[in-house]
């Protein structure tokens, strides 16, 4: 499911699912005749739920930056964008940027938040430049259904993070709230891909 920002008007739009439309869906906004779908910005988090719902992940764009706000509050945003920066001018490597992400992504799937990741206008690649197995295995993270196994999920907690609410020792359990959503503040998926 894909939701972007029309700054016209504010509304948001999201792509069509293959599966039919909710009475949810119906109740927030309209279908446009170019497959999105049409709803006010207030709706966001309603938006988000519906695709967790339909086990997806959400994008979101968003170029006028009036969002940031609200998954600061509501979710753990992690600003990729700066990050990506960081990396190039050599503030910091690669494997730091990306367990800084890893450890944010363990906090929310422990907390059941969703983990928002801020791209900015660039247009980052997660299947090859950011996708390390040991530390931040994208190919498995962006794929909702599979990372939601035990034994995959696992692979990013690390040993002193393998706790529960609890403290119990080795019982990290991701909890069913967690949910994964990508934020560009490109105006559309062609000008992120410059």
């Amino acid at each position: 499911m894909r939701i972007s920002f029309n700054p016209n008007v504010p509304p948001l739009t999201m792509a069509k699912c293959e599966d039919s439309e909710s009475e949810e869906e119906r109740s927030l906004g309209e279908w446009q005749p170019n497959g999105r779908f049409k709803y006010e910005m207030r709706h966001v988090d309603s938006a988000i739920q519906i695709a967790l719902n339909k086990q997806k992940h959400s994008l979101i764009f968003e170029p006028n930056g009036d969002v940031d706000l609200f998954f600061k509050v509501k979710a753990k945003l992690t600003e990729f964008h700066r990050t990506f920066i960081g990396i190039k001018i050599g503030q910091i490597t690669k494997r730091e940027g990306l367990d800084t992400m890893r450890a944010q992504l363990v906090q929310a799937m422990k907390a059941g938040e969703r983990m928002c990741i801020m791209i900015g206008k660039i247009a980052p690649d997660f299947k090859e430049q950011f996708n390390d197995p040991l530390v931040f295995p994208t190919d498995t993270i962006f794929d909702f259904e599979n990372f939601r196994k035990i034994e995959n999920y696992k692979k990013v907690v690390r040993e002193d993070e393998d706790y529960d609410y609890q403290n119990n020792k080795g019982c990290f359990m991701m909890h069913e709230d967690y949910n994964l959503v990508l934020l560009s503040n490109a105006q559309n998926e062609e000008e992120k891909q410059q």
